[in-house]
């Protein structure tokens, strides 16, 4: 037994049970910093490759329909037009800007970052007639986020 002095003049043992006791908590709380580490690795990981499976399938999209990545459709295109592809290319800006907000959002608005993943002032000017003409886009998205989107149209970030 090895003594514990916890009061001034009164000495207390930590017996067999006590040590033990400390041990597994010791060993529990190691246990759970590195299943910690282990998940936030693992749930990176996974982020990562979620967020590169969305880029294809923006990818996939322009191959499909390769107007909805077009210079020119973008320019003309008006809002209230209910052609299918005016509808088809509405739903693509919104995914197109959705996929935008998450990949900002895991790096942090650091647009140095945000391009290894994706040449964002590239879509974000191309489809700036969707993003303007929508009253809803600044309510709907992160003011963080439409503050950088504006920040790109006036092109105030790095090209």
């Amino acid at each position: 037994m090895v003594p514990i002095h916890i009061r001034q003049g009164v000495d207390q043992t930590m017996t067999t049970e006590h040590w033990s006791l400390a041990i597994s908590a010791l060993g529990v709380l190691l246990s759970g910093g590195f299943s910690y580490v282990v998940t936030r690795f693992a749930s990176n990981r996974t982020r990562d490759a979620w967020l590169k499976a969305q880029i294809d399938k923006y990818i996939e999209f322009s191959i499909t329909y390769p107007y909805l990545d077009s210079d020119t459709y973008a320019a003309t295109w008006r809002r209230g037009d209910c052609s299918e592809d005016a509808e088809r290319y509405q739903n693509f800006c919104c995914f197109a800007f959705n996929l935008l907000e998450r990949i900002w959002v895991v790096c942090g608005g650091n647009t140095k970052k945000i391009e290894e993943y994706v040449y964002c002032s590239e879509i974000i000017k191309r489809h700036r007639n969707w993003w303007i003409t929508d009253p809803h886009n600044p309510l709907g998205y992160d003011p963080g986020f439409v503050q950088f989107i504006g920040s790109v149209q006036k092109g105030n970030s790095r090209e």
